[in-house]
């Protein structure tokens, strides 16, 4: 008794042997049809149903969506760089407020070497550790000679106090003092 099962191939309905008592196998058809295709013939019928033009697309779409995904990414790398730095700038502009903050009181304290008269305010004198709010004619209390790159500054403080001996009057007197570093070439000494 030989069984037998049906198979499917590309081509009809062919009865196979699987008992195995034979030792006969039916071999099943070939996937390609009976006649072979030519090369060129098959790459035609590919063009005729567009798929090199498939083909082409999807490969196009995967590349825009790979770079797309590449520029969302460094773009995010770049505004985590822009937060950082902004958080140690701002850290360094507290911690140059502080150092400001300390030294002002500690000027505040200390006693009076010389008093200079202001002969010229440079125009470019704007920084962190200046002393601004003074005019031509302003008398400042010199703290510390040479301080400053090439010792070319003094540490002055300023609390409003004219050349003709007025002083300008404040209800909040602290307030109007100024402590920062000035230029010794526009400063001339008073005598006493």
């Amino acid at each position: 008794m030989f069984s037998t099962r049906l198979v499917r191939t590309l081509g009809p309905i062919r009865k196979v042997n699987i008992s195995g008592v034979s030792g006969t196998c039916i071999k099943a058809r070939p996937f390609s049809s009976s006649t072979q295709q030519s090369f060129r013939e098959r790459l035609s019928k590919l063009r005729r149903n567009g798929t090199p033009e498939i083909v082409f697309g999807v490969t196009l779409l995967g590349l825009l969506m790979v770079d797309q995904l590449l520029r969302d990414k460094q773009m995010d790398e770049r505004k985590e760089t822009v937060r950082r730095l902004h958080e140690v700038m701002d850290a360094d502009d507290e911690r140059l407020k502080n150092e400001v903050a300390e030294e002002r009181e500690d000027t505040l304290s200390r006693p009076t070497m010389f008093k200079c008269v202001v002969r010229q305010v440079p125009a470019m004198f704007d920084g962190p550790r200046c002393l601004t709010g003074v005019e031509n004619g302003d008398i400042v209390d010199v703290i510390e000679e040479r301080v400053g790159p090439d010792g070319g500054y003094n540490l002055c403080r300023y609390s409003g106090e004219k050349e003709e001996g007025s002083k300008s009057t404040s209800e909040n007197a602290e307030d109007m003092i100024f402590v920062g570093w000035f230029p010794t070439s526009c400063l001339q000494k008073l005598t006493a």
